[in-house]
């Protein structure tokens, strides 16, 4: 009984369904553990490590690698390779989605010598690889992350397993993607496409077609980047099994490719249909997403209004799930939308950078800081001033030279604007620091 009990929390989990797998989870925990049966409590403890992340909020991250962790000390101390291979790359997976890119390295190389050393599935073999290349690119060190995914491909190659050679190929493309290499990124993806095709792996060539079309919009083929992401769910939607899930991520996809086209009625129909699949099913972080680009699409048909409320619920929906990177977002919008209205759009820009303060997300802050400039030089030179000197210094400090740029340009305008509304004294200093900041502006 206890053991059909673990196989129904697995198939919860895989079904997202947070509540009840929680509760399984743990009364199959208490169970194994009331028997004595240490490896069957590790594998309980994992899966309620994965059910507690099914809740997709900093808290439930937290706690899921808190379970993940207890599970790993039971397999180390029955040296069970297979456990904590496994239970390393859920860590990994875990601590990846809480933002913290250099636990995620550590737990993923971890995972992959396991694997290198006593062996294990290509599947498992291919997730480290993944894994271990995405940690690379969030911890911004794209050499290495490029070389992990190479090394995948190569060895899905010379083991001849082909879709894995394909999920390889498609890790490339995504790093080579992030690094600007999009011709690069392109020929791989072909690569993995064909390989699909030559499986008829439907399913696999669908997922493909969403990276390709990303690939095409960056590279500026709308055309071609709308018929892959439309390609997509034409597969998706005539495929045997059930893929309503999918389908509405490609859905999304289109109404990406569709907004650029200044295309309301096509990429609204689209936005909406994804919208209503996620709500349909609970899945609040990416109904909440989907909104951001509804509101997006009715701002860009003339109803400011209605797009302003459209973010307001998005935003209230993200705070809900506690998903700050996403309420930073909405805001972003919002202070775009409240153009017109500089108090408001003022007081919305101060607490999305008290969101990313908070979050210490350096990079996010910056960009804030060049908006607050922006901002503050309609109407408080000195504050923009202020707001631009502070970009500047957190810019240099992480090495970003383009907002350094940036910042550094803003810097000048408001000293030209304090000087040409002789609102402050033309003194020598502000006309040496001008030109100061000009010149490193463009050095």
């Amino acid at each position: 009984r206890a053991s059909a009990q673990l196989i129904r929390v697995a198939a919860l989990v895989a079904c997202g369904d947070a509540k009840v797998s929680q509760v399984e989870s743990q009364d199959a925990v208490s169970t194994f553990r009331d028997l004595g049966d240490k490896l069957n409590e590790a594998h309980a403890l994992h899966l309620l490590a994965l059910a507690s992340a099914l809740g997709a909020t900093r808290g439930a991250y937290e706690e899921g690698i808190r379970y993940a962790l207890d599970a790993l000390a039971i397999h180390r101390d029955l040296e069970s390779w297979q456990g904590q291979s496994a239970v390393e790359l859920s860590i990994a997976r875990l601590n990846l989605e809480r933002e913290r890119p250099e636990q995620a390295l550590q737990a993923s190389r971890e995972a992959l010598a396991l694997l290198n050393e006593f062996g294990g599935s290509d599947d498992s073999a291919r997730l480290a690889h993944a894994i271990l290349t995405q940690a690379y690119l969030d911890d911004d060190d794209e050499v290495a992350a490029l070389q992990v995914a190479r090394e995948a491909v190569l060895r899905f190659k010379e083991s001849g397993n082909l879709r894995q050679h394909a999920l390889a190929l498609d890790t490339l493309a995504a790093g080579l993607l992030i690094a600007g290499a999009l011709d690069e990124a392109l020929a791989e993806t072909e690569a993995a496409l064909s390989l699909s095709r030559s499986m008829e792996d439907t399913d696999l060539e669908a997922y493909l077609c969403l990276r390709l079309s990303e690939i095409q919009a960056q590279k500026g083929n709308d055309e071609e980047a709308l018929q892959a992401a439309e390609d997509a769910v034409g597969l998706w939607e005539n495929h045997d099994a059930d893929h309503s899930e999918e389908v509405a991520c490609a859905r999304h996809q289109v109404v990406l490719q569709l907004l650029p086209r200044f295309d309301p009625k096509d990429s609204l129909k689209e936005a909406t249909l994804a919208r209503a699949y996620f709500s349909h099913t609970g899945d609040k972080h990416r109904e909440a997403f989907t909104l951001l680009k509804i509101a997006q699409i009715i701002y860009t048909s003339g109803d400011v209004k209605e797009a302003m409320e459209t973010l307001l619920v998005a935003k209230d929906m993200f705070r809900e799930t506690e998903n700050p990177r996403g309420e930073a977002l909405a805001l972003n919008s919002l202070v775009e939308m409240q153009h017109e209205n500089l108090d408001a759009a003022l007081q919305t820009c101060l607490r999305q950078r008290a969101i990313v303060q908070e979050a210490g997300w350096t990079w996010e802050e910056i960009k804030v800081l060049n908006t607050l400039a922006s901002l503050h030089q309609r109407q408080d030179l000195k504050s923009a001033g202020r707001a631009a000197r502070e970009g500047f210094r957190m810019a240099k400090a992480v090495g970003r030279k383009l907002e350094q740029v940036k910042l550094l340009m803003q810097a000048v305008q408001v000293n030209l604007s304090a000087i040409s509304s002789q609102k402050s004294e033309v003194s020598r200093n502000m006309l040496e620091e001008t030109q100061r900041l000009a010149r490193d502006a463009v050095a």
